[in-house]
């Protein structure tokens, strides 16, 4: 079993038949981790805790919700850039959350991943980082010449290119009539961490979450010798979660450290969770890295901080 120096467990009732708690419904931190108690919290309301690794979070649970989504073009430079949008499916308004995929572009697995979050009470647009480059709707397969093709493609991209797109989706979340004024966030796997790290530097970006950001510890990202995104975190003016895999060889212990040493000086707001033995992409649902306890314990740290930010 996967124990990250922090964890939540997810609030769900004992059966596995039809639900008789209510919408409100949380996990009190003295339960096992199948209890439920109600509450009157609010949509996207959290409770903090100072539990240990194996206590139970609270945060508020949604009614079950159905999604719909689209593919739109957001103009950028004089390129549409094809982005991937989903909502839950209703009128109300929700938070509105960049997500960044991996160097493989809109895979199935990044779909499903960011499927899932719109499903807790989110608009989620997903975007084609190498828009510039590569036709639309090709995302790469998992194997060697993906990864090439991948890797190929980001050292072909500009930071700047990367910044802008950044500024356009978030203009695009502001302005959908589905997002709720003034929240926004941003999220990203891998490449899309890092990338997802910079999004924080955008000064409407009220949360980030970052999956084992490669780059973000030596300045690698894209075309540039060094992007400089960690000598810029003190203009983080939201809150940050970055989440690793203890055994991911692309950001080794002393490279979270270089991480940790340089927010602390900026005195950003950060949490640090290390899920020890996972490995790079272990949220990944395809291939021989895909951790699904690991994955489950990521995704419920990425909706309590959404849900404690978004609904302060």
């Amino acid at each position: 079993m996967r124990v990250p120096t922090r964890s939540l467990a997810l609030a769900v009732p004992r059966d596995a038949g039809p639900r008789d708690a209510g919408p409100g419904d949380v996990v009190p931190t003295d339960a096992g981790p199948r209890d439920v108690v109600p509450t009157d919290a609010g949509p996207t309301d959290v409770v903090p805790t100072d539990a240990g690794p194996t206590d139970a979070v609270l945060w508020r649970i949604l009614p079950r919700m159905k999604i719909v989504s689209e593919y739109v073009d957001i103009p950028v430079d004089g390129s549409p850039m094809r982005t991937w949008v989903a909502a839950p499916n209703d009128e109300r308004q929700y938070p509105g959350v960049l997500c960044y995929s991996d160097i493989f572009q809109l895979t199935p697995s990044t779909l499903r991943a960011c499927a899932r979050l719109a499903g807790y009470g989110f608009v989620v647009a997903v975007p084609e980082i190498y828009h510039r480059i590569e036709p639309a709707g090709e995302p790469f397969l998992f194997d060697d010449a993906g990864r090439d093709r991948g890797l190929a493609d980001a050292a072909r991209t500009p930071v700047a290119d990367f910044d802008a797109d950044c500024r356009a989706t978030l203009d695009f979340l502001s302005a959908h009539p589905r997002v709720s004024a003034g929240k926004l966030g941003v999220a990203g796997w891998c490449i899309g961490g890092h990338l997802a790290f910079r999004g924080a530097l955008q000064p409407d970006a009220l949360a980030t979450v970052c999956y084992y950001a490669t780059g973000v510890h030596n300045g690698k990202l894209g075309r540039d010798e060094d992007a400089g995104s960690l000598a810029r975190a003190g203009e983080i003016r939201g809150e940050l979660l970055m989440i690793w895999g203890g055994a991911d060889p692309h950001v080794p212990p002393e490279g979270r450290e270089t991480i940790r040493r340089a927010l602390d000086e900026a005195g950003t707001r950060y949490a640090f969770s290390t899920y020890e033995g996972a490995e790079h992409a272990f949220m990944r649902d395809e291939g021989p890295r895909y951790d699904p306890q690991a994955t489950d314990g990521a995704f419920a740290e990425t909706i309590a901080h959404f849900g404690r930010v978004f609904g302060a």
